[in-house]
């Protein structure tokens, strides 16, 4: 389980224009849902993802896309296609 400020964390740096972005353990995996607008914090917001044959790991980065930083990573060696922040 992830602790609640984690994700409050995680839901400030993404509603502050972070990068949310995938790493996928072999396999190539697309999010589903797009819009990352209007997150707030202590309100649910589920992200979705369709494709991955295997664990999937979703890490929070910053910056442009082709000179990324790693904040955190948020859970790794996912076996769903979904994960819900409260």
């Amino acid at each position: 389980m992830i602790p609640r400020i984690l994700l409050k964390m995680v839901a400030v740096l993404v509603a502050l224009a972070v990068c949310l972005t995938a790493t996928l353990v072999a396999a190539l995996a697309e999010f589903t849902n797009s819009n990352f607008d209007g997150i707030t914090i202590g309100q649910p917001f589920t992200i979705t993802w369709a494709g991955a044959t295997s664990g999937v790991t979703l890490k929070l980065k910053t910056g442009p896309v082709d000179d990324q930083s790693l904040v955190l990573t948020i859970a790794s060696k996912l076996k769903c296609s979904t994960l819900q922040f409260i």
